[in-house]
This record gives C-alpha cells, structure tokens and sequence, in this order.
C-alpha cells in the first residue's frame, strides 16, 4: 500500500450499483441482491509522505451492521452481522473499491439503516472486540506482486459511519491511524565525504509489536503476551520512519540505533508514544556522537507541517514590512538557529511565557527577548531567566552551536538535562538553577571545556557528583548546592586551579572531604563551613 502514510483525512464512498447507477425511491421497490455496496475512494489531501493514496490491489476488511428497529443500532459481533469482514479489493483504474468475496454485499432493504466498521490492513479477526494486530519487524521491506511493503501492512486504519440509511449518494468512511509514527530526519554533513553516502539502517530495538484492537470503537488496549521485536525503518524522503505500536520506552535501553560503515549510534531516551500522533526526531550526526532533538509531536491527522528544519519564513506576514529585514537574506547557520528558537518556543508553550517579545516574528534575532548575536547574526547568548517558562528543556537547544552563555535560572523547567547541551563545545556560563530539574549530572559535562561557571543549584537533581566535573580546567565557579547529590565529594574537583567558588551545601553527601581538596589554594575562600560541609539533616561530610 503506497498510500495513507500520513494522510488523512482518507474516506471511503458508500454507493448504490456501479458509478454511473441511478437508483429513485420512488420507483417499484427492488429486490435487495439488485442494490449492491460498493465503496468509492476519495483520499484527500494528499499524503504527507509522499504516497499517492491507495494502491491496486489494497484490502480492506468491512462489516455491515443492520439496525433492529428504525431507532435502535445493533451491535457488532464476531459474526452474524449483515456482513462479516468482507474484503474490499482496490481498483485504481476506476477508482472503486469492489467486494472480494463471489457473493457481494447488498442492503437487507430499501429502508434499514445500517452502521458500517472497516478498517486496513485486511486480516482475519476472531475477535472484534479484541483484535490483535502486530506490525511488521522488517518495515524497510519494499511491496511485492503479492504483499504490501512492511511500512504500509503496519499503517493499521479504522473508520466507522452510523446510521447509514439506503440511498444512491455517496457514504464517507473517515479513517484515523491508530498507531504511533516516529521519523528520523538525519543530518550527515559533519560527517567526512567517504560516509555520506553510505548507506544507513536505523532500528528501534526489542519493541512491544503487537496490540490488541477494538473494532467497534477503534480503541487499542495492551496485547496479552505482546509480541516484542526489532523493528527496522522505511527510508522516506530522505529519512526514516517506523509505525510503532503506543507503548512507554524507558531510557534504560535504546530508543533507537543507526548503523552505518560499521559503526554504531544509539540514543538512550524516554518517549511515551500515544496513538494517533507522530513523533519527528531531528539528527545531527557527528564522528563520535549524535545531536538528537525532538522536534515537536503532532496529530497523525494534522496537516501542519511538522518538520522545523524545513521551515518556511517569509518577510511579509500580510501586514507590510516596514524594518527593511529580508529574512531570506539569512545565512544558513542563522536560518538553523531561528528554526530551532522556534522549536524551542513551541515546546515550552511559549505564548504563556512572562516575556517574548519579538519571538518567532520575521524580524532579526538580535530583537527576540533574551537573545544576542554574533556579528554573523548566529545566537551567541540565550537568557531567558526570570520567564515562568514550564516543561522540559527541549533537546533543539543543542542546535545553537555558537551558543555561549545559557541562563535559563529561575525558571520552572522539569525534567532532566538534555545531553545535546553537552555538545555545545563554546559555552562558558551555563545557569539552570532555580528550577525543578531532576535526574542526575552527566558524565558528558566534561565535553564542555571552556566552561567557566557551571551554577545548577536549587533543583532536585541526585546521584552522585561525577568526577568528569575535574577535566573542566577553566571553571573558577561551581554551585551545586540545594539538590539530592549523594556520594562523595570528588578528588577530582582538586585539580581545577582556577576555581574561586566552590558550593556544595545542601545535599545529601557524605564520607571525608579529599585531602587533596582542602589543599587547594582557595580552599581558605571557599567558606567551608557553609558552603560545603553544612548537608542535609542525615548527611554530612566529615574533615580529613
């Protein structure tokens, strides 16, 4: 099926006879077997993924439910309906979709209504209240003469229409997806010219693959026993996608894996994913690591474009452009930067924000609140501190890779702290205190060489104070405090000569304070007393 990827809405036709039949209700009353259903496709708009719609030979599964009285549905049941899983065959010459079985489906009468369930892929049922569906492990795998490709038998559609009375004019059956889309859209131009054009698979490893469908209501519940499997993308413009099932993946293992040349890229992060919607992952590939960035989620239905990198901007909004700014006169590092300022906006619910002025208007970034620019216009510094900002910090931060200074202090963010602000190698200050960020100090923090004033105070962050915090040799100030850290108190912070402030009071750390520490040269400006051995009822740390 090279069709409703992403499309929707896509409906099916109801219609009496064949296209060109008349039928008037006023005419001698027919038999029922001389009023045929036949459904006519009309998918419109067209697919986000580039597919036409519907494909030759596509099945859908129909059942037709009669009503008992002029008022009262009946219900469906596995079997004994009016029609039971009746496979509808596309034509894509004639554009119909024609009954699979010898027999035909027909209206029980000239006045019963009727309710009407389908859904796609056609499969074989034997229980509609609990219909278990699995998607395909190998969705790279392209259709055949016989078979749809992996992605499309995984793209599993359900529609419904009530009350469906007898007549000659056209019947829609709206689908909606009832899975979840995740795209990789991957970025390989740091990579050296010798692996460019390689080529690449992108797994989503040891996922729950099947689920269990009501198809009366088009509501999915877990599978009992759910099939898990690896589960290999479809290249798709450039990308790549997967269908997966709804399903919580914990960042204790990988959310997805590239291969390429040999190596191996992995990501290791939590994503609920929810029916109905998609899920557009922006990639930057590097030697040794991965910029990854959720860019937004979406309905699967939304006509929006979801993709940030391919952001459209335009200088005149309707309302004339009296700043003299041509937007499109824009380098592409500072395009990046607006695109993921934008990204960044929207996934902090940035119309509540306390102040953003100027924010995503066509005018020059230097005018957004909170931001100024190289001479080049690239986003230099980002302070959005003091802002009633809420939500995660979203990983797009880690495009603004000029970025030097990010306060983000007094804030309420949530969540942990993205890994792709470890991978801006020209930040010196960095201010996430004042919010309620949990999760623990990754070891990556060493990627951050320039840095010269680390200050993630007053959060709720734990786990222990990684070593990784001596290679920042340019560090004169280091706040801590106010958190859940727990351990030691690293020798390795002895080996940072230029730092001046030192503050790791209020957390729940404990055993002896390193020699080497208290040998430091400021050790006698750091305030032990306060700064550092002062810990949270219970815990404490004890002089050498």
């Amino acid at each position: 099926m090279k069709r409703i990827n992403c499309l929707i809405p896509a409906a099916l036709s109801l219609i009496c006879g064949v296209a060109s039949c008349s039928w008037d209700a006023t005419e001698e009353k027919k038999a029922p077997e001389s009023m045929p259903l036949l459904l006519e496709s009309q998918v419109t708009p067209p697919t986000r993924s580039g597919a036409a719609g519907f494909a030759e030979g596509d099945r859908i599964g129909l059942y037709v439910v009669n009503y008992t009285a002029p008022d009262t549905p009946g219900m469906l049941h596995d079997s004994g309906n009016h029609a039971d899983n009746v496979p509808y065959v596309y034509n894509a010459q004639q554009g119909l979709w024609q009954a699979g079985n010898a027999e035909g489906v027909y209206w029980k009468d000239l006045s019963t209504k009727a309710d009407l369930y389908a859904y796609y892929p056609y499969g074989t049922p034997d229980d509609v209240a609990a219909y278990t569906f699995t998607v395909a492990a190998g969705q790279h795998l392209a259709a055949t003469a016989e078979a749809p490709g992996g992605y499309e038998q995984s793209d599993l559609l359900w529609g419904r229409t009530t009350g469906v009375a007898p007549q000659p004019e056209p019947v829609n059956i709206t689908f909606r997806h009832l899975l979840s889309k995740v795209t990789l859209s991957i970025d390989r131009t740091s990579l050296g010219e010798d692996l460019q054009g390689l080529p690449m698979t992108v797994t989503f490893p040891d996922c729950k693959s099947s689920v269990a469908v009501n198809l009366a209501e088009g509501s999915l519940t877990a599978a009992d026993n759910p099939v898990r499997q690896d589960i290999r993308a479809m290249e798709e413009n450039g990308g790549y996608s997967a269908i997966l099932v709804p399903q919580t993946i914990t960042s204790d293992a990988p959310l997805f894996e590239i291969r390429l040349d040999g190596r191996k890229y992995t990501y290791n992060g939590d994503l609920a994913l929810e029916s109905g919607k998609q899920y557009h992952f922006n990639i930057a590939m590097q030697p040794n690591a991965l910029v990854v960035i959720v860019n937004q989620i979406v309905e699967w239905e939304s006509t929006a474009n979801i993709y940030v990198d391919n952001l459209e901007v335009s200088d005149d909004d309707g309302s004339g452009d009296d700043t003299g700014y041509d937007i499109n006169s824009e380098s592409e590092g500072v395009r990046a930067d607006r695109a993921a300022l934008i990204a960044f906006y929207n996934r902090t619910d940035g119309a509540n924000w306390k102040n953003s002025q100027n924010w995503c208007t066509d005018t020059p970034l230097s005018t957004w609140k909170g931001v100024s620019v190289t001479d080049e216009g690239r986003v230099r510094i980002l302070n959005l501190s003091n802002n009633t900002i809420t939500g995660e910090i979203p990983g797009c931060i880690g495009q603004l890779t000029e970025l030097t200074s990010l306060q983000l202090y007094n804030n309420q963010f949530t969540g942990s702290i993205p890994d792709s602000i470890f991978l801006l190698g020209k930040l010196t200050t960095l201010g996430l205190y004042k919010n309620q960020l949990t999760g623990g100090l990754s070891e990556n923090v060493q990627q951050l060489t320039k840095l010269t004033s680390l200050n993630v105070s007053q959060n709720q962050l734990s786990g222990p104070i990684p070593d990784a915090v001596g290679n920042l040799s340019k560090l004169n100030t280091l706040n801590l405090s106010q958190n859940n850290f727990t351990g030691n108190l690293p020798e390795s912070i002895a080996s940072l000569a230029s730092l001046k402030t030192l503050n790791v009071a209020a957390n729940r750390l404990s055993g002896t304070i390193p020699e080497a520490v208290t040998a430091h040269s400021n050790w006698n400006i750091w305030n032990p007393e306060t700064n550092i051995l002062a810990q949270q009822e219970g815990y404490g740390l004890q002089m050498p």
